[in-house]
């Protein structure tokens, strides 16, 4: 069975794509096949016919349809970020404030904006809509982003 399913789907599609599109062949197929059979032979050869048939024209459909999905909508292709990827990554705040419970940000992508839950540690001030933020942790727990103001050069002193 799994040779059939790896037969069927060259294109790497979803296993359901994969047995509707099986599933749908087969029963215009099959409906097809008996329906034309039915006038002229009239026993169970008809049955095992008509499957034979539907089988087999069923698993070139599938093929086809499996094997041109991925140019029609390409697959493994992924722009996204990993969380892990934002960390370090500086950010425009779009809430009205960022505070210890609640904000949001928003990092600008090539291809597009990420919109990020965000809020400030416990000894942070503050954060108003429009500055510049750098993220620097993500909490799991609460599943938000932890981030902090982008301080001027000036503010420290040198070492």
């Amino acid at each position: 069975m799994d040779k059939l399913i790896k037969f069927l789907n060259p294109g790497q599609i979803p296993l359901l794509m994969v047995s509707i599109v099986f599933g749908v062949c087969w029963s215009i197929i099959s409906l097809t096949v008996n329906y034309q059979l039915i006038r002229s032979i009239d026993s169970l050869v008809v049955f095992w016919i008509s499957s034979t048939t539907a089988f087999v024209i069923s698993c070139a459909s599938t093929y086809l349809f499996s094997s041109l999905v991925p140019y029609v909508f390409p697959v493994g292709e992924n722009d996204s970020l990993s969380r892990n990827q934002l960390i370090g990554k500086i950010a425009h705040i779009i809430s009205w404030k960022v505070d210890t419970k609640f904000g949001r940000a928003r990092i600008r992508n090539p291809n597009s904006n990420i919109t990020l839950f965000c809020k400030v540690d416990e000894s942070e001030p503050t954060i108003k809509n429009g500055e510049e933020v750098v993220i620097w942790k993500y909490d799991r727990k609460t599943r938000f982003f932890l981030v902090t103001t982008i301080n001027p050069i000036e503010k420290y002193e040198p070492i």
